[in-house]
């Protein structure tokens, strides 16, 4: 299932890099917390090798949901994006590492959550801009899909 998944978003990502024009903004607000550290990637600043694609396990739960959640438990964990139906919020500097995925994935990729809804519109909406903001994060630094496209399960079992 989760394989199918990552599949799944694999050639949704690759069709968004191929066939649109996605525009040079990630967010429709960013909403940096303030103090978080600015700990560069492995390979330097802003040299990220990929994206985690994550997904909040909070139902219903809005972008700024998450934003104000992280901005108060950010010394323990927080990602870069969250995206939900309606917009998509950046949370943090892509330059710099997020705590989104342990110390190895911090230390390599951009963090994104997918906001969860049982609502199938607003699950389309939401998924639509997820893709589009995964690709454009890929195509941004010139990373292929298959090499820096991750899922949480990715990097608790394979990194």
């Amino acid at each position: 299932m989760k394989k199918s998944i990552k599949v799944l978003v694999s050639i949704a990502t690759a069709a968004v890099i191929t066939l649109t024009s996605v525009g040079s903004a990630f967010a429709d607000r960013t909403l940096i917390i303030d103090d978080l550290p600015k700990t560069s990637y492995r390979y330097g600043v802003g040299a990220y090798e990929g994206v985690v694609a994550h997904s909040t396990a909070t139902p219903e739960a809005p972008a700024i949901n998450i934003q104000k959640y992280e901005s108060r438990t950010w010394r323990n964990a927080f990602v870069h994006y969250a995206v939900d139906w309606d917009e998509t919020i950046q949370i943090a500097d892509t330059k710099y590492i997020a705590y989104g995925g342990g110390p190895s994935a911090n230390k390599r990729f951009v963090h994104v959550e997918l906001c969860e809804t049982a609502d199938y519109a607003k699950f389309k909406r939401s998924y639509e801009k997820y893709v589009k903001l995964l690709a454009k994060i890929l195509k941004d630094n010139q990373i292929s899909v298959e090499k820096g496209l991750w899922t949480h399960s990715d990097v608790t079992h394979h990194l």
